[in-house]
Formats: C-alpha cells, sequence, structure tokens
C-alpha cells in the first residue's frame, strides 16, 4: 500500500498519525426524519504519537475523549479526516487488512465487569481472542494463556474463577492480559483506573507502565484525572469541545499550561502538602451545548481573559515555544 507524507511531517516517524479528524453525530427529526443538525463530537483533531510513547487525552465529561479513541481503533467510522499506522492510512483498509489492523491495537475499558464475558473462566477470556484468530495450537495458547496471567499479577490457581469472583482490580489485570494476547503495538486505555480505589490504581498504573516496556506498547492513556495522567504519560493533549486547546510533552505542560481552560483544569491537581496548592480557577458557566458551539473560540463565554477576536475568530493550534521535538502547542488568541 502506498505511503503517505504530508505538510505536517514525515509520517514514518510516528506509529500513529491523525490528521483533521472529525465525528459529527447527525441529529434528526421533524416528519421526515430529516437531519436538522449534528453533534460535533471531535472536530479537526490532528496529532503524532511515537513509538513506545504514551499520550495522554484529557478534558472534562463530554469534550470527545472516548469518540476519539473509538475513532482511532475503528469501532466508529468519522465523518471526515484520515489516520494513518506507520504512514499507511487505515480508513482506506478492508478485509485483511483490517482484520490484521484490529490485532495491532487493543482497548482496556473504565468498567473491567462489564467488559468480560460473565459466561467465560479467566483462562476462556484470556484465550479467546488467541483462539478467534487461529493462533497456535491448543497447547501453546495454554502456554501463552498462563504467562499473560502471570505477568499480569494473577494467579494461574484461579484460572478456572468466573469474573463475579474477582475482584475490581483483578477484574482489570483479566481485562489488561486479554487486551496483550495478541501481542498488539498499540494500547487504547479509556479510563482503566477511574472505577478502583486508590491502593488499587496505584498497582494497575505500575502494572500497565512495566508491561509497556516489556512488551514495548505505544499506550493512548485517556483520564479525568490529572495526577494520574502526570505519572504515565510523555505528552499530554488537551480536549475542549471536541478541539485540541493545548498539546506539549508532559514536562512542559505540568510545568506550566498557556491555554486559560487549561489552566483551570490543572488547577484542580490536588497538591501533597497545603504550602504547594494554588488558588483554584473556577469556571463559572456551564460548556456549551454540542449542537450549538458559540462562534469563534469556543471557550469564550467562560474565559476570564476573553476579548472580541476570540468572539468572531477561531484561533489555530500554533507552536508557541520549544522545538519540533519538544514543542507546546496552544489555540489561543493571547499567544
Amino acid at each position: 500500500m502506498r505511503k503517505h507524507t504530508s505538510s505536517g511531517g514525515d509520517l514514518h516517524k510516528h506509529i500513529i498519525s491523525v490528521r483533521g479528524l472529525k465525528k459529527h453525530f447527525p441529529i434528526k427529526g421533524g416528519i421526515l426524519n430529516r437531519q436538522i443538525g449534528a453533534i460535533r463530537a471531535v472536530d479537526t483533531v490532528s496529532f503524532d504519537v511515537e513509538s513506545n510513547k504514551t499520550l495522554g487525552i484529557v478534558g472534562e465529561s463530554g469534550c470527545g475523549k472516548s469518540t476519539l479513541a473509538r475513532l482511532i481503533n475503528r469501532l466508529i467510522e468519522p465523518t471526515a479526516g484520515e489516520i494513518y499506522l506507520q504512514g499507511d492510512n487505515i480508513l482506506a483498509w478492508k478485509g485483511g487488512a483490517l482484520r490484521r489492523f484490529y490485532r495491532k491495537i487493543q482497548v482496556v475499558f473504565q468498567d473491567p465487569y462489564a467488559s468480560l464475558n460473565p459466561r467465560f473462566s479467566m483462562f476462556d477470556i484470556i484465550e479467546e481472542p488467541l483462539r478467534i484468530n487461529n493462533i497456535d495450537t491448543k497447547r501453546l495458547r495454554r502456554k501463552r494463556v498462563r504467562e499473560l496471567i502471570e505477568k499480569s499479577g494473577l494467579s494461574w490457581d484461579y484460572r478456572n474463577r468466573y469474573p463475579h469472583e474477582f475482584s475490581g482490580g483483578q477484574r482489570q489485570r483479566i481485562g489488561i492480559a486479554r487486551a496483550l494476547a495478541l501481542h498488539p503495538e498499540i494500547l487504547i486505555c479509556d479510563e482503566p483506573v477511574s472505577a478502583l480505589d486508590v491502593s488499587v490504581q496505584a498497582q494497575i498504573l505500575n502494572l500497565l507502565m512495566d508491561l509497556q516496556d516489556e512488551f514495548k506498547l505505544t499506550v493512548l492513556f485517556i483520564s479525568h484525572d490529572l495526577s494520574v495522567v502526570n505519572k504515565v504519560s510523555d505528552q499530554v493533549i488537551v480536549l475542549y469541545c471536541g478541539k485540541i486547546v493545548e498539546m506539549a510533552s508532559r514536562n512542559r505542560i505540568f510545568k506550566k499550561q498557556l491555554h486559560p481552560y487549561a489552566q483551570a483544569l490543572f488547577s484542580a491537581i490536588p497538591k501533597s502538602s497545603p504550602h504547594e496548592q494554588k488558588e483554584r480557577t473556577l469556571l463559572n458557566v456551564e460548556p456549551p451545548s454540542p449542537r450549538h458551539f458559540p462562534t469563534g473560540c469556543r471557550f469564550h463565554p467562560r474565559c476570564p481573559h476573553a476579548m472580541d477576536v476570540c468572539k468572531k475568530t477561531e484561533p489555530q493550534l500554533e507552536n508557541v515555544s520549544g522545538s519540533e521535538d519538544d514543542f507546546h502547542r496552544v489555540a489561543c488568541h493571547l499567544f
């Protein structure tokens, strides 16, 4: 298949490259059930992810984080835009090529209990991807499943137990083991620890980072918990109303946020000491309806620094500091 390059840079350098990605969900009504509007869940999003790195995707509920993840692993199709895997446009793949793609990208879901088949034992759950794809003999599959169970911090003696017999943390470990069964290159973690106790969260995060190093995984980590994102990510993008408003390396963005929305978001991170706690930036205006985004900058009705230009012209995502390899991009008229 023909490789692609764009003015945005050489796509071969990155395992994932997203260009101008959009997902608009139609709103229909009337007697003829015609489209009367659209919810712009993801709107003109572009970014790159390097191999073996972790991209943190943050933002408040409804900003498009999970929709973006479902677009990248092709659970839903985009309205417009392109998604490249090592330079190949995956949206052009069908049949066997698409099946091979699904083996390269796996998901760890937010609710471990809902994502596991209650009628399958732990062994069956982890073996299922291998069996469906006709990988190895039964004996080799059993060996592979045992390795995954043990690497995920579970006991082989529990292999015949069912999901309801495990704790939340153990169920998430089963989900991780299942995701790794096909030797994926990319792991999408959609709020993987938000349903777990704090002590269990740390265990699962440490497990994910250890497995990432061992299996050379590229991770897209979606979370509303910025302290978790700070621990696991190499690069962070901040979404607001379906658009990227700021993106940078973890060190840059956690040290200094440029966009007023990112500043408000990051000000809510609890500090270990009362002396370190900064005054929180409160946003008194509710987020806009996804059916009717404001003109210009979508954040301007809530922004304490809004100017006339913010109400008329939508800001573009521009690199304001750092090199192309250590960039800090922001979509704001203040910069």
